[in-house]
């Protein structure tokens, strides 16, 4: 395979690569923000459930057990949905390709050929004493 067609390739690999850890990272950051939207709420909750304390503290009564039955309820179910979020956080994700897999793009360039001498059917560089294309196989003039 040419340089140039490696290079292409590789350079294509790499897009598709950057692109899916983009979306990998962008779906991870709406994971996170429910998350901590959620965890805004159950202290909101807790909030209110001190105020029904306070409140009942206030008036010399005891605070409304149903009341508070019903906020520790909706506490659970949001500390249920961040169970989940963090469930989804920890899977691995599956369409981004391990950085090892990705292919090794050229530590440096190959040696300019003797002379410079391009195959016309398919661009590969040439070396000057070829008489064939090593790529495609046309006859070099």
């Amino acid at each position: 395979m040419s340089f140039f067609k490696k290079l292409g390739e590789t350079a294509m690999n790499t897009a598709s690569t950057i692109g899916s850890k983009s979306a990998n990272l962008v779906e991870t950051g709406k994971l996170k923000l429910a998350k901590n939207q959620l965890e805004g709420k159950i202290d909101d909750k807790k909030l209110e459930i001190g105020d029904l304390v306070y409140a009942a503290y206030k008036a010399g009564s005891e605070p409304d057990n149903g009341l508070l039955q019903n906020k520790f309820n909706e506490i659970e179910e949001l500390e249920s949905q961040i169970r989940d979020i963090e469930a989804q956080l920890e899977q691995p994700k599956e369409n981004v390709a391990a950085t090892a897999d990705m292919p090794d793009l050229p530590q440096e360039l190959p040696a300019e050929p003797s002379a410079a001498k391009f195959c016309s059917n398919c661009g590969n560089a040439l070396d000057g004493s070829v008489k064939f294309c090593p790529n495609c196989g046309k006859p070099t003039a």
